[in-house]
Order: structure tokens, then C-alpha cells, then sequence
């Protein structure tokens, strides 16, 4: 698998592995994030062509440079850890900086599968996108270890991540579970 230009926004600790995995299989990537410099040093030392733009989508100011700077690149994928409430971005991104063929990876918590926003977290997700876009969601769970549910390890995450990566025909996928599979004691 192959990339020419890759983008990753979001947090860079907890996509840390999926995000030098994308660096190995690209020949350009591009992270966004409050501080990217940590990361895109890491990326650089270890001999891939990286940049970073520091940026909080979150500040209207900030996410108008982040346009105008990303504007001119054609990205094949784009690896976003935001918000729902950040979801007008994955639509900006879409029609502003895509390749003709392109694949948007979004990650999410677990509550995106709440039932009572279900209708607002998916009412964008296909119908405001432009057709050369595919848009994959990761929805993050939790494990049950001994009885008890613990968040996902940041190597999960990106293990999870970098297989929704490789499987670009799955349109949703959860890492870990959302639902405890845990029955009530049923003991008599």
C-alpha cells in the first residue's frame, strides 16, 4: 500500500504508531496538531518527508490559516481525530484538499453510536461529501479485562487504525467494543 500525500490531524501521542506507519507508506505526510513539531522531528530523524502546521480547529482564526495553508496540497488520505462538533473540517477538507481519488479516515469516540445523536453525528456523512471521497469512521471502545473496562492502549488504537487503513472497503469499524458483554450474576 502506497500513498503520495497523507495528512494526519488530531492528536499525534495517541495515533503515534498509525502515523509513522503512514509516514512509511507515504511519500509526504503532513501533520496537524496543537504541537506537530515532536512528532514531525521523530518522523524527519527517522528519514521520512514530514511537515507540521500547528493548529486548534476549535479557534476560528486558526482553522482559517489551516485552509489557506493546506489549499494548494492534493492528499490521497486524511487521518482525522476530531470531534463531532469538527465535522464541518472533515467537509471543508473534502472539497478543498482532496485527490481525485481520496479516502478521509475519521476517528471517533464511542459516542458517536449514541442512539439520542445519531441523526446529528451522521447527517453530513455522505451526502456533503464530493464522490471522488470515500469516508471510513473508527469509532473507539473499550476492552474488558478481569471483569472490568479499561480505555484502549494508544498501540491499540493505531493497530486498530492502520487495519481500517488497509481495508478501505469497510465503511465503519469500531476498535475494541462499545457494549459491555458482561451478563448480570445470574447465580440462584
Amino acid at each position: 500500500m502506497h500513498f503520495q500525500n497523507t495528512l494526519q490531524i488530531g492528536t499525534t501521542g495517541m495515533l503515534s504508531a498509525a502515523g509513522l506507519w503512514l509516514a512509511e507508506h507515504s511519500e509526504q505526510t503532513t501533520i496537524i496538531s496543537r504541537n506537530p513539531a515532536p512528532f514531525v522531528n521523530q518522523l524527519r530523524d527517522q528519514g521520512y518527508q514530514a511537515k507540521g502546521t500547528s493548529c486548534n480547529y476549535k479557534i476560528p482564526q486558526q482553522r482559517q490559516n489551516l485552509s489557506k495553508t493546506l489549499n494548494p496540497n492534493k492528499y490521497d488520505l486524511i487521518l482525522l481525530w476530531i470531534h463531532q462538533d469538527g465535522a464541518s473540517l472533515l467537509e471543508e477538507l473534502s472539497t478543498s484538499c482532496c485527490s481525485d481519488i481520496a479516502r478521509i479516515i475519521w476517528v471517533v469516540g464511542s459516542d458517536f453510536q449514541n442512539l439520542e445523536k445519531e441523526h446529528a453525528n451522521k447527517k453530513f456523512e455522505r451526502s456533503t461529501l464530493p464522490d471522488n471521497v470515500s469516508l471510513q469512521i473508527v469509532i473507539l471502545g473499550f476492552q474488558v479485562e478481569l471483569g472490568k473496562s479499561r480505555w484502549l492502549s494508544h498501540q491499540e488504537i493505531s493497530q486498530g487504525v492502520i487495519r481500517v487503513i488497509k481495508a478501505p472497503q469497510e465503511k465503519e469499524s469500531t476498535i475494541g467494543q462499545t457494549e459491555s458483554l458482561l451478563a448480570p450474576n445470574q447465580d440462584k
